[in-house]
């Protein structure tokens, strides 16, 4: 149910005393258009340049997604972890007191457009059709690009 607070709790008040509810705002669902508006453009891109779309649509990522760097043990494989990353390097920490030592792999841990608020979405949406345009692929009116990115919440 979705209401206000005094409707919520007149509807409560109906309800079975034994049955547990959670209540939490309300957040309208965001609009998908931008997302696969993003996946059209990876399209033509991987078309252009003869790749598979996922393989272009991670180049986009690892251009202009948000990233942080994350250790992990050497030990450890990171497809467990991460679903975007790239190796950065390898490094060994030694423990002054025992001189103990422990080996990490560093990753570039990378944001899936899925996740990304509004700010990150449009930034993206705006390099993708960039390296579009590069490549001489027709895109949408600024307008309606505007407005995909405006419905992205």
């Amino acid at each position: 149910m979705i209401g206000n607070p005094l409707k919520l709790i007149d509807w409560l008040k109906e309800q079975d005393a034994k049955k547990l509810f959670e209540i939490k705002a309300y957040h309208p669902k965001r609009s998908l258009d931008a997302n696969a508006y993003c996946w059209v453009l990876c399209t033509m891109i991987a078309d252009v340049l003869l790749i598979e779309k996922e393989d272009a649509y991670r180049q986009e990522l690892e251009k202009y997604a948000p990233q942080i760097l994350v250790p992990l043990r050497a030990d450890l494989n990171p497809e467990g972890y991460f679903r975007y990353y790239t190796y950065d390097c390898t490094s060994t920490l030694v423990n002054q007191e025992t001189e103990e030592s422990e080996t990490f792999n560093y990753y570039r841990v990378i944001k899936g457009s899925s996740e990304f608020d509004s700010a990150e979405m449009a930034r993206f949406i705006d390099c993708i059709i960039q390296d579009a345009k590069e490549l001489d692929i027709e895109t949408m009116p600024p307008a309606e690009i505007q407005r995909l990115k405006e419905m992205w919440r």
